[in-house]
């Protein structure tokens, strides 16, 4: 309820996880943060989560390499020499 507010104000913040034994209780504070946070009550709900998150963050960044590496092929061609011959 405290630092939430706070953690929100960083734009590279996309979302909160909070772990909470009663949602309930929270909502009143938590609604105006409702497209930041989210509040699990089960651990292995929030473990699910997170992981599935991971795995697209990761899966994200392996595309953005591939993407660098076709660019570095592509560039690599313009020094290619044709052979003698």
């Amino acid at each position: 309820e405290y630092v939430v507010p706070q953690v929100c104000q960083y734009a590279n913040i996309k979302q909160i996880f909070i772990f909470c034994a009663s949602i309930a209780s929270h909502t009143d504070w938590a609604m105006e943060y409702i497209d930041q946070v989210l509040m699990f009550d089960h651990e292995d709900d929030l473990l699910e989560r997170l992981w599935n998150e991971m795995e697209r963050y990761f899966r994200e960044q392996a595309q953005e390499c591939i993407q660098y590496a076709e660019d570095f092929k592509e560039r690599a061609k313009q020094y290619k020499k044709p052979s003698c011959g």
